[in-house]
């Protein structure tokens, strides 16, 4: 039995040298056609806790094997290490193999438990600077805003309030210089720029 494709000559020698004849036959192995889809190994749906109020980066791996092609190279959307937004995210992974046979699968990343508050430790720099008044409440404020609307400080507030007082009350800054010092904890910090923000002071 023949297994490779070609032309192959046959050669029958019998009697004398003269009675010897030969003749040429081309082969060409009939192969079934591939029709079986490549194997998507997803992983099970994911959880994740955020890492800022913009969502945060997952990695994931997807892997795909076929019955003849061996080991494929998948492709997925979003990709791994996406940065995915808060809530549920759908993953459409597919495979295909050199027949044109494909698969298709998908599986939900969830981003939750998004921060109240991201504050850089940083930020109680600032807070020394107007606690020690090397800067005055309107170069807080402006302080303040600069880093909300360049997301150094995130809030998980969309809009500001209505308030009309543009004055800072002085327990705010007396909160900004007990943080400053490490003598209470980011969130009773972040309790004034909430108030800030509610008032309409800081606008976001």
């Amino acid at each position: 039995m023949w297994d490779t494709n070609g032309i192959y000559t046959i050669k029958v020698l019998y009697g004398t040298e003269a009675s010897n004849a030969q003749t040429t036959i081309e082969f060409e192995k009939k192969t079934e056609p591939d029709l079986v889809p490549p194997l998507l190994l997803i992983p099970e749906d994911i959880l994740v806790d955020a890492t800022d109020n913009q969502g945060a980066r997952v990695e994931y791996s997807v892997k795909s094997i076929d019955d003849v092609d061996g080991v494929l190279e998948p492709f997925c959307n979003p990709p791994s290490r996406h940065l995915f937004p808060i809530g549920d995210n759908v993953v459409t992974c597919q495979s295909f193999d050199s027949s044109g046979n494909s698969i298709k699968k998908s599986f939900i990343i969830t981003v939750q438990n998004p921060p109240t508050f991201v504050i850089p430790d940083w930020i109680k720099d600032v807070a020394g600077f107007w606690c020690d008044g090397e800067i005055d409440d309107p170069s807080f404020i402006e302080a303040i805003q600069y880093l909300i609307e360049n997301r150094v400080i995130l809030v998980p507030i969309s809009e500001s309030g209505s308030g009309t007082s543009q004055i800072v009350p002085s327990w705010i800054k007396n909160n900004a210089c007990w943080w400053s010092q490490d003598l209470i904890s980011d969130d009773d910090f972040a309790s004034g720029i909430e108030y800030l923000i509610n008032q309409g002071i800081i606008i976001v």
